[in-house]
C-alpha cells in the first residue's frame, strides 16, 4: 500500500510540504514494514502518525515514544490555541494594526498644526490688557503728623515762651476704576515669513514620506514572517514523515538483527540516525513557535494565539522587470530618497528665512485707552473719565545682532548639504539592495531546480540500498546516508522556495512598488487614522 494513502494530514497544520511524498513514495514492499498496529487510511488525525509501536525493542521504544508524547503535545498546542490566516489576510490585519503607522501619521498631523501655525503669523493680533486692576475697588489712606511751636506765655525780659503741639491729618480715597488698554498689530510685510511657510511644507511632506516609508518596511516585515513560518510547517511536516520512514527501518533493521541476519552494529546507526533527526524535528517546532510570535508581533495580535499560515507553501508571484529597469524605477521612486532631498530643502529655506530676519518688518499698529474711575474722597464724591487712541504705520528692524541669524543660515544650509549627501548614500544602497535581491531571485531557480534533481535521487537512491540491503547486497551505512541525503535535500528546496518568495517580495520593497492591494489597505488605514483623530 503506498504510504501517502496512509498519511492523512491535521486539518488545522495543511501538508505545505507535499512535495516529499511525491517523491518519497515507497511502498510497504521496499520498506517490508512490521507495524503491529498500522496506520489506518482515512483518520484525519496527525496524532496517529506518532501512535507507539508496543512491538518494538524497549530502548527504542521508550525514545520513541518520550519523542511521540512530546510531539502529540505540541500539537495539541497548536491545534487548541491556533488561527489560521491567508497571506492577504495577514497584511491586511498587520497594516491596519501597525503601532508604527500610527505614530507616523500622527506626526504627520503635528506637521500639518506646524505649517497652520506658520502661516497664520500674516494674520494681524489683537490683544486687551490693563493698568491693575482692570475693574474693581481702589483703597487709598493717607495720614500725616506734624510738631508746631506755639507761644503760651511772655517771659520778664519780653521773649515768649514756646510749647510742642503734635498735629495730626487723615484722609482716605475709595473709588471703582476701569481700565482698558486695547492694542492691534497687523505685520503686513515680514520678509521671513514665507521661506518659513516654505520650509515648513517640505517638512510635512517629508513626514509624508516617512509614513509610506513605515508602511512599505511594515508590509515586507508581513510577507517574510509569514513565509518563514510557511517554511517552519513545511519542513515539520516534511520531516515528521522522515521521522516515521526512519522508525519502520530501525523496527527492521532490530528484526534482522534478532534473526542473526546482521550484527548489533548496524541497529545502533539506525538508531543514532532516528534520534539525530528526531532531535532536528524537535528544533523545527521550536522555530515555528519563534516565528509565529515574530509575526504575531508584526500583526499586533495576542501572543498567547499561534498562528497557522492556510496558503500552500509554493512559489509566490515572480518579477519581470529587468535589473536596470528596476534600479531605474527605486532611483526615482523611492521614498528614502525623497525624504533625504526634502528635509535638505527645508533646511535651505530655513536658511533664506534666517537671513531674510535682517530685513525691516512693516506692520500697521493701533492702541486704545480709556479710564474712567468713580469715589468718594472723605465723604466727597466724584468721577472722571479719560481716553486716548493712535494708529499708523510701525517699523521693526534688527540691525545689527552680533551675526546670529547668518551663522544660524550657514548651519541650516551645512545640514542641507549633509541630506543631499545621505540621498546620494541612499541611492547607493539601494543599488545594492536590489542586485541582492535580484541575484537572489534568479539563482532561486537554479537552486529550486536543483532541489528538485537531490530530492529525487535522493528518493531513488533510497529504493536500490533498500532493496540491496533487504537481500543481503548492502549495508546499513548506505541507507542511512540516503536518509540524511533526502533531509538535506529537503531542507534545500524549502530554502530555494523560501529565498524565492522572500526576493520577490524584497523587490517590490526596494523598488517602491506595492504589491496587490496593500496600496488600497494603506491608504484606509490612513483614512481611519485621519477619522479618529
Amino acid at each position: 500500500m503506498d504510504i501517502k494513502g496512509c498519511i492523512q494530514m491535521n486539518k488545522r497544520m495543511k501538508p505545505l510540504a507535499l512535495f516529499v511524498l511525491a517523491f518519497v513514495s515507497i511502498n510497504s514492499s521496499l520498506f517490508s514494514l512490521a507495524r503491529s498496529e498500522p496506520l489506518v487510511p482515512g483518520e484525519d488525525n496527525i496524532d496517529l502518525l506518532f501512535k507507539p509501536n508496543h512491538s518494538s525493542s524497549s530502548d527504542v521504544k521508550n525514545s520513541s515514544d518520550k519523542l511521540i508524547l512530546e510531539l502529540n503535545a505540541i500539537r495539541s498546542r497548536v491545534n487548541q490555541n491556533s488561527r489560521e490566516l491567508s497571506l492577504a489576510l495577514c497584511l491586511k490585519e498587520g497594516i491596519q494594526n501597525n503601532h508604527q503607522l500610527a505614530s507616523a501619521y500622527a506626526t504627520i498631523q503635528q506637521y500639518e498644526y506646524s505649517l497652520i501655525a506658520t502661516k497664520r503669523g500674516f494674520f494681524p493680533s489683537i490683544s486687551l490688557s490693563s493698568l491693575p486692576p482692570f475693574l474693581g475697588r481702589v483703597y487709598t489712606s493717607n495720614s500725616s503728623t506734624r510738631q508746631v511751636s506755639e507761644p503760651v506765655s511772655v517771659n520778664p525780659n519780653g521773649t515768649y515762651s514756646y510749647s510742642t503741639v503734635t498735629e495730626s491729618a487723615n484722609s482716605q480715597e475709595e473709588y471703582m476704576q476701569f481700565a482698558p488698554y486695547l492694542t492691534f498689530t497687523w505685520s503686513f510685510f515680514q520678509p521671513s515669513l514665507p521661506a518659513s511657510i516654505s520650509s515648513a511644507k517640505a517638512s510635512l511632506n517629508q513626514q509624508r514620506l516617512a509614513f509610506n516609508v513605515s508602511a512599505r518596511s511594515a508590509i515586507l516585515d508581513l510577507q517574510q514572517s509569514y513565509f518563514k513560518l510557511q517554511s517552519s510547517a513545511s519542513l515539520i511536516d516534511s520531516f515528521e514523515k522522515i521521522y516515521l520512514i526512519n522508525l519502520e527501518q530501525v523496527k527492521y533493521v532490530e528484526a534482522r538483527q534478532k534473526a542473526g541476519l546482521i550484527d548489533i552494529g548496524a541497529v545502533d546507526q539506525a538508531k543514532s540516525q532516528l534520534y539525530s533527526q528526531a532531535s532536528e524535528l524537535i528544533g523545527y517546532y521550536r522555530d515555528y513557535f519563534k516565528n509565529s510570535s515574530d509575526l504575531a508581533l508584526a500583526m499586533n495580535t495576542p501572543g498567547d494565539v499561534i498562528i497557522v499560515p492556510s496558503d500552500d507553501f509554493t512559489l509566490v508571484g515572480q518579477w519581470d522587470e529587468s535589473i536596470s529597469d528596476t534600479i531605474d524605477h527605486a532611483l526615482a521612486m523611492r521614498e528614502e530618497i525623497k525624504e533625504f532631498l526634502e528635509s535638505a530643502n527645508s533646511s535651505i529655506w530655513s536658511a533664506r528665512a534666517a537671513i531674510r530676519s535682517y530685513l525691516p518688518e512693516l506692520m500697521l499698529q493701533g492702541y486704545a485707552y480709556g479710564e474712567y474711575e468713580k469715589g468718594s474722597d472723605d465723604g466727597l464724591s466724584f468721577s472722571s473719565q479719560y481716553g486716548f487712541g493712535a494708529i499708523g504705520l510701525g517699523i521693526t528692524w534688527d540691525i545689527f545682532d552680533g551675526g546670529v541669524k547668518a551663522a544660524e543660515a550657514s548651519s541650516y544650509r551645512s545640514s542641507a548639504k549633509s541630506d543631499q549627501q545621505k540621498a546620494e548614500y541612499t541611492k547607493d544602497k539601494i543599488k545594492q539592495q536590489i542586485r541582492q535581491a535580484y541575484s537572489i531571485y534568479k539563482t532561486s531557480a537554479f537552486a529550486l531546480h536543483n532541489a528538485h534533481l537531490n530530492l529525487s535521487a535522493s528518493t531513488n537512491s533510497i529504493k536500490v540500498n533498500k532493496s540491496r540491503f533487504s537481500v543481503g547486497l548492502g549495508d546499513i551505512t548506505s541507507i542511512v546516508q540516503s536518509m540524511q541525503l533526502l533531509g538535506e535535500a529537503t531542507r534545500q528546496y524549502n530554502q530555494a522556495i523560501l529565498d524565492h518568495n522572500t526576493s520577490v517580495a524584497e523587490l517590490y520593497r526596494y523598488s517602491a512598488t506595492w504589491p496587490a492591494q496593500t496600496e488600497s489597505i494603506v491608504l484606509q488605514t490612513a483614512d481611519k487614522l485621519k477619522k479618529d483623530d
